[in-house]
């Protein structure tokens, strides 16, 4: 007991004052009484902040704050163990890429959303420590796009950016929808969705892995928003990805809307080669360096076998020339659904 109590200490001492995410890993501050400050105070007072013993707190981006989210928490909708929570707004340290003057917040008002406001202006402070957020790894494949790093299969063909429909209609299409030989697809809902907003763009605030998308007005979720007052009309919430803003419409309106599923983990595995026209290269899988090429043919060149389990891979391979002044680089997109081994041939360019 005497050697755990040094590392229950902390946690015994201050399990009021901060809960930890086991999801994201993230230590989420939770104090009784939190400040209420300006965008570059809120920033300066989470990097002052000891709490806990710890020292290396920081304000969260506004993709770690929608982790926070629990829709179905009315009270504040977010996770219940934060026990202390204001409904109002709260700042995050994500600058709006549209207005240096602006910066992005999560309000709690009549539900979970998120919005720009003058970095002037007071909101309430919540701190997090751990990792800091890291974008999504996309995969552009034929007319899906692949989130590798929340494990989504998104939509991504014509319709995405030419198709308007009601809410119901949508919900259809979407439960319809045959794409790249898979049928589970669904209408987001406005958490998921929201993953897809890339704060450092505007018009369109999404990665430029999607091909697919309109800026002249909000893509639908599945979630439905209660509004303040009194109405027979329904509405769902939706993403305007101009800016990346939330907001909400009737489902008797006719919006566009982007298609998703959730991509399930196999056990199955195939072995791959890959081939490349130059010896002394490097492999990278979804950004991963895995292996170096080894010579095993006169033309092109081979790794080991590798390993991989079904799905969306992109394939680089990178070599700098024996002068050290170029690039030689190639890279392909595989999809990988079924076999025992698959060889693939990349093919070689220049950059200086």
């Amino acid at each position: 007991m005497k050697t755990l109590l040094p590392l229950l200490l902390p946690f015994l001492l201050f399990a009021q004052a901060y809960y930890i995410d086991t999801q994201s890993g993230l230590y989420i501050a939770d104090e009784k009484t939190q400040p209420k400050l300006s965008w570059s105070d809120g920033k300066e007072y989470c990097s002052s902040l000891n709490l806990g013993g710890y020292s290396d707190w920081y304000m969260p981006s506004i993709e770690q704050m929608v982790r926070f989210e629990d829709r179905t928490n009315t009270k504040t909708f977010l996770k219940k163990e934060l026990k202390n929570t204001h409904r109002y707004d709260y700042w995050s340290s994500t600058p709006d890429a549209m207005n240096s003057e602006y910066a992005w917040s999560q309000g709690l008002m009549y539900k979970a959303y998120n919005h720009t406001h003058n970095k002037d202006e007071k909101k309430y402070i919540r701190c997090v420590r751990g990792e800091k957020y890291k974008k999504p790894y996309y995969i552009k494949y034929k007319d899906v796009v692949v989130d590798k790093t929340n494990h989504f299969m998104w939509q991504d063909d014509v319709n995405a950016s030419a198709l308007t429909l009601d809410f119901d209609d949508a919900l259809r299409y979407c439960e319809n929808l045959s794409l790249l030989g898979f049928s589970d697809w669904s209408l987001p809902d406005i958490k998921t969705l929201r993953y897809l907003v890339d704060t450092t763009r505007y018009t369109p605030a999404i990665d430029p892995a999607f091909k697919h998308t309109a800026i002249d007005g909000g893509y639908l979720s599945e979630s439905f928003y209660e509004p303040d007052y009194d109405t027979d009309d329904e509405f769902v919430e939706a993403i305007g990805f101009n800016h990346g803003i939330d907001g909400h419409s009737s489902t008797d309106e006719k919006h566009y809307f982007r298609c998703v599923r959730k991509l399930k983990p196999t056990k199955k595995k195939v072995s791959i080669q890959v081939f490349f026209q130059y010896d002394n290269a490097v492999v990278y899988i979804d950004g991963k360096k895995i292996t170096k090429l080894h010579t095993i043919l006169d033309d092109y060149q081979g790794t080991n076998s590798i390993e991989l389990t079904a799905g969306v891979y992109k394939i680089e391979v990178k070599r700098i020339s024996r002068d050290g002044k170029t690039m030689i680089y190639g890279s392909r997109v595989i999809n990988i659904q079924k076999g025992t081994d698959v060889f693939v041939k990349v093919l070689a360019t220049q950059k200086r």
